[in-house]
Parts: structure tokens; sequence; C-alpha cells
């Protein structure tokens, strides 16, 4: 991949103004130490709902540190997951940490109609989904459209 990203100069305008992460990329790869090579350093994880059982899930020596967690809506049992050891959500520590980032946490449905499978996706008004500007996925227009080739 370095081989690769030195054919485009990659560390000189305009791929160092555009891409300024893969600066920090290709120095990672080339770091004797695997462990330090293989670490999501510089992930995002921004703008999401999350609502069911574990938000998300670090493997081997991944921790907030690593990644970056921000704005987001987090309803879920497990805010993480870090090989088995799980922080739950009401765990005062790591709600003030995720919180510091823009964060909300809610302990149970975060304003999801309970009533038809339709609305799976829709949240009710006054929502504090509606802090994200939630764009609704329009369900209704996805799939084949009827025609006179699809009765």
């Amino acid at each position: 991949m370095v081989e690769r990203l030195k054919l485009v100069n990659f560390d000189k305008p305009p791929y160092s103004e555009a891409y300024p992460v893969l600066l920090g990329l290709a120095k990672d790869l080339q770091d004797t130490d695997l462990i330090q090579r293989m670490l999501p350093k510089d992930n995002l994880i921004r703008n999401n709902i999350s609502y069911g059982s574990g938000f998300i899930r670090f493997i081997g020596p991944v921790s907030l540190d690593n990644v970056r967690i921000e704005n987001n809506l987090i309803a879920d049992e497990v805010l993480i997951d870090r090989d088995g050891n799980r922080l739950l959500n009401g765990d005062e520590e790591i709600t003030r940490e995720l919180e510091k980032y823009g964060n909300i946490i809610l302990k149970g449905n975060p304003g999801l109609p309970e009533t038809h499978p339709r609305n799976k996706y829709k949240f009710n008004p006054g929502s504090p989904a509606s802090r994200f500007d939630f764009i609704p996925i329009p369900i209704d227009k996805i799939g084949l459209e009827k025609d006179e080739f699809r009765k």
C-alpha cells in the first residue's frame, strides 16, 4: 500500500493537503511493531443512531485512544465490548467519557415508533434523534417499481 501511495506523491500537494491522514498512515505502515500497524488509528464514528444490544466492539489493544466516537445517539445495552469486558449503558464513567464528545447516551428506545414495521426508521416528534438532522430512509421508494413489466 505504501508503494502505491508513493506512486501518486501522497506526501506532496494536492494529496498531502486533501488527505493529511495519509502521512500518518504511511508512517504507521513502516513501523516494525505489527500491533501498532494494525490499530485503527484515525477512525471516526460520527453521527450514528444506535439502538440494540451493542454499540461497538474492540478487539485486542484497541481503545478510545485509537478511535474517535463523536456526535452519536447511543441507546444500546452494551456501550463498548472490549474482548468480552462489557462497559454497560449506565456505567457513569464510560457515559461521561462518551458525552465529552457530543454523544447522547440513552437507556431504552430513542424515539422509534413501536407500532408498525414500516415506521422502523422514522422517529417520533421530539425524539433526541432530531438533534442529528436524521433523514429518514424512504422505505416506500426502495425496490422495484410497478409498471407494465412488473405487476
